[in-house]
């Protein structure tokens, strides 16, 4: 009898073994079919990543007037072909007057210059340099040739230009104000600071015409004042720091607008249309920052 169950137990137990074994593999094929049929990870889910971190790069918007040719040309002979930046320079030149500045800047510059065209991506490593006629706006990265009022007495494009840089590119947006007289710039300076970007003036003493830096360093808004020749240096290092945020995934809303929508919102973005009309611009604290001085010379901005 004690042999009899000994053997019912012996049964029992292989007979539970082998029920368990065969749950086992079943469970082990249900598995590798659910696998079977799990949707490949896409391209785009493997990339996502890496371009929500992608780094964004600077673009730096030089002002210059009177003097500013031999300021600019010290300037660019500074920097490196590769330096990751995208330079705009606005001056001030006559309406309808053929500028032989991008003529000139390819002597002393190891980048490629180009003349500002309507609706013109901007690129890194490259130097863009606005026309005489009318102001420069820069939407979504984008550069637009905007009408300004020609009949007013003072025309203020690098305030137009730098002001749109600000609201466009944000932290991304450098304003640098070289030789020249008057005061432009110098609004276009508080906006590129109060969108957190970075600010540089030609050091007064070197500058032909003092005018514009000083008027800009008035603000206590410039971040660094140093001689034409050694801002690059500068502005190298600061470009190789933490300062610039990796790029958010996605686009602004006005990038898919056509290009007539495009210049209305430049416009608007940029105060309106209203940055060649000082009168509509200039705020108690800014105004008491900006000194009357007498217009330029006419003969001073025919590069």
């Amino acid at each position: 009898m004690p042999n009899s169950k000994r053997a019912r137990e012996k049964i029992g137990a292989g007979s539970l073994a082998r029920r368990r074994g065969k749950t086992g593999v079943a469970a082990t094929k249900i598995g590798k079919a659910q696998g079977a049929h799990q949707p490949a990870s896409s391209p785009a889910a493997a990339t996502a990543p890496a371009a929500a971190t992608a780094r964004t790069f600077l673009i730096v918007g030089l002002g210059a007037s009177a003097g500013g040719l031999e300021a600019l040309e010290e300037f660019f002979k500074q920097v490196p072909p590769d330096s990751g930046m995208a330079f705009v320079v606005v001056t001030h030149q006559h309406p309808g007057h053929i500028s032989l500045l991008p003529e000139l800047l390819r002597k002393s510059a190891a980048l490629p210059v180009v003349e500002a065209g309507d609706n013109l991506p901007v690129k890194p490593n490259c130097i863009y340099v606005a026309r005489p006629e009318g102001c420069l706006a820069i939407l979504n990265g984008k550069l637009h040739l905007m009408d300004c009022d020609e009949s007013s007495a003072l025309r203020l494009p690098i305030d137009y230009f730098f002001r749109s840089l600000a609201e466009d590119q944000r932290e991304c947006a450098v304003g640098i104000i070289l030789s020249g007289t008057a005061s432009d710039g110098t609004l276009g300076i508080n906006a590129v600071k109060g969108a957190t970007g970075m600010t540089m003036a030609q050091d007064p003493e070197s500058a032909k015409y003092p005018g514009m830096p000083r008027s800009a360093m008035a603000t206590g808004l410039v971040d660094y004042v140093l001689p034409a020749g050694q801002l690059p240096h500068r502005l190298l290092a600061y470009a190789k720091g933490p300062c610039l945020a990796p790029s958010a995934p996605g686009q602004s809303a006005d990038a898919t607008l056509p290009e007539p929508m495009l210049k209305i919102a430049s416009r608007r973005k940029s105060g309106a249309g209203h940055l060649c009309a000082p009168e509509r611009l200039q705020g108690p604290a800014v105004h008491e920052t900006r000194p009357h001085l007498p217009p330029q010379p006419a003969h001073l901005f025919e590069w």
